[in-house]
């Protein structure tokens, strides 16, 4: 947290613990009612030539093979078995029946990282309620919900399930895991294992959201980004805090992580200007990633409002238009 040291002007907001540094399972609970007001249908037309209630360029639900019978004349030349045709000399094709309930995947980032917030609520909060809301939208259209909850020293994988059973599911592990402290190098490390476990326990032609700080992004992940995105529709999150964008009115300020202090000079320009350059190359870094590997990027402060932003940034971009219509 910063302080503005011997200034009574300045007086921290009240909030309490629930509110900021965690969140109990009821208040994602309670998020249900919001998620009401998403809607995860679309009124696009089809790019598939077998499509459910996904309809646009997202991949749609996952089809599971059926069974090999003669050609018919209107069939889909593509799905021509060959091997088939070749050995009986007669034109043969694929029958495919399509899954009811496609995987929506949630990656939740709550590492040491993801413990920090200077307004509303720590990063890690942000990104539950998050979660929670789409996961919510999700189980009400008829999806199954899974996900993987990380920290720098632990995973917990949630398979997908229909209905409320696999949103409480998921909701439970990003309460109950813990969190411990870490070096960056150990971040780096664990997530270098974590994003690949992402690339198998997600089926092909699921709809995976990332959410996280992204500080932890280097090449080696975003080769397994990237290798994920190839086979399902992924969409990146990346949350922020305001302090971590820009420093506060010149001045000297208290920085604490709890166990240790320091004091933060911000009245020497050339350290602000510096600072905030940082962080806008490692965010334009990531929106330009995303933007050229098919993967949704949106951007999440800690106090935006979470039905806004996300109303905003998936409605407003085509490519989106699936996810909420």
């Amino acid at each position: 947290m910063f302080k503005r040291m011997n200034d009574p002007a300045v007086k921290p907001a009240t909030k309490s613990p629930e509110e900021g540094a965690f969140v109990a399972l009821e208040t994602l609970i309670k998020l249900k009612a919001q998620a009401l007001t998403l809607s995860l249908k679309t009124k696009n037309k089809s790019y598939a030539s077998l499509a459910g209630v996904y309809a646009s360029p997202f991949r749609g639900r996952g089809i599971d093979f059926d069974e090999v019978r003669m050609y018919q004349p209107g069939d889909d030349i593509r799905n021509i078995d060959w091997r088939v045709t070749a050995r009986t000399g007669r034109a043969h094709t694929k029958l495919f029946t399509e899954e009811r309930e496609r995987p929506v995947f949630f990656a939740v980032d709550k590492s040491s990282s993801m413990q920090f917030g200077s307004r509303v609520a720590f990063k890690s909060v942000i990104a539950a309620k998050v979660t929670s809301i789409l996961a919510w939208a999700a189980s009400s259209n008829g999806d199954r919900v899974g996900g993987l909850v990380y920290t720098e020293a632990k995973s917990q994988e949630v398979k997908p399930y229909a209905g409320s059973q696999g949103v409480l599911r998921l909701l439970k592990a990003m309460v109950d895991i813990p969190v411990l402290d870490m070096s960056e190098n150990q971040q780096q490390r664990f997530l270098s294992n974590t994003i690949p476990r992402l690339r198998r326990v997600a089926k092909p032609g699921s709809l995976v959201f990332v959410l996280s700080d992204f500080k932890a992004l280097d090449k080696n992940i975003e080769k397994y980004l990237i290798q994920l995105a190839h086979h399902c529709d992924v969409v990146c999150i990346f949350v922020y805090d305001y302090l971590e964008s820009d420093l506060p009115a010149p001045g000297y300020y208290n920085l604490s992580d709890g166990k240790s202090f320091a004091l933060m000079d911000t009245t020497q320009m050339a350290l602000v200007k510096a600072y905030k350059k940082r962080f806008a190359e490692r965010k334009n870094h990531f929106l330009s990633f995303c933007k050229k590997n098919a993967i949704h990027g949106m951007l999440l402060r800690t106090d935006d409002d979470i039905l806004k932003v996300m109303q905003e940034n998936l409605i407003r971009q085509h490519a989106f238009s699936r996810v909420f219509g």
